[in-house]
């Protein structure tokens, strides 16, 4: 068994069963509960690697509630959150918040494994010898501790999936990205829903750049999207890092 810490927030004792027997099945380290602050309690006292949250729990706290004091406190560790028939703006205010995928409930319990390895094995065309830094106008973008900074200072910390979005686009600067190509590349999967989340993603990103004129990412029309570094802000010409 691996050392992966997974929590499990849901309050349905029968699925939770399932889920929990099939994640110690698949070698990870699983912690359930079923309401919000005995997950909040338990995420300040242990270490976990990834989360797997309902959104409509009982009691003190929704799922998004928990979902962003633990956004709040730690900006890392990948948040995967579970609805039966969420509404288009149930699911936009869950990423808005910080959640880095969305699952509708019945979901297959093999598509949720396979969202965990993409997200813990962050498998976006980083390798041991990719570039992992990179010179955004004045700000750097540091994807291992997936921080931006300006003058050593960090200005924001990002999300796992902001990361790796952003990680995505600067290692095809200046190139069309097909909306597809970037969901199955990401998400490993291409639906609309993941679409629309897609662009809440896209933009949260231009809010974090949008002070660097020398930093776009563009919208091209029915294919996808583009993002634009003019050459003083290239890291091949302005920054030797490796």
């Amino acid at each position: 068994m691996s050392d992966i810490r997974i929590l499990l927030v849901d309050d349905n004792i029968t699925l939770s069963l399932i889920l929990v027997k099939s994640l110690e099945n698949a070698g990870y380290l699983v912690t359930h509960c079923t309401d919000g602050m005995l997950a909040w309690n338990k995420f300040m006292k242990e270490r976990f690697d990834l989360c797997i949250m309902d959104s409509a729990l009982p009691r003190d706290k929704k799922g998004i509630d928990v979902m962003k004091v633990i956004r709040a406190k730690n900006s890392e560790v990948p948040i995967i959150m579970t609805s039966a028939k969420p509404t288009e703006d149930e699911l936009l205010d869950c990423f808005r918040n910080g959640a880095d995928a969305y699952l509708s409930k019945p979901y297959n319990v093999s598509e949720l494994l396979s969202r965990i390895r993409i997200f813990l094995k962050r498998t976006t065309t980083v390798g041991a010898s990719s570039q992992k830094t990179f010179l955004l106008g004045d700000i750097l973008f540091e994807f291992d501790s997936l921080q931006l900074k300006r003058d050593n200072w960090v200005i924001r910390d990002l999300t796992e999936r902001e990361g790796e979005l952003l990680h995505y686009f600067c290692m095809n600067k200046n190139k069309v990205l097909r909306k597809e190509d970037i969901l199955m590349q990401l998400w490993g999967k291409y639906d609309g829903m993941l679409e629309r989340s897609l662009t809440v993603f896209i933009s949260k990103l231009r809010k974090y750049i949008k002070s660097q004129h020398s930093v776009t990412i563009e919208t091209i029309p029915w294919i996808g999207f583009k993002m634009s570094v003019c050459a003083q802000s290239d890291t091949s010409k302005s920054l030797a890092y490796s």
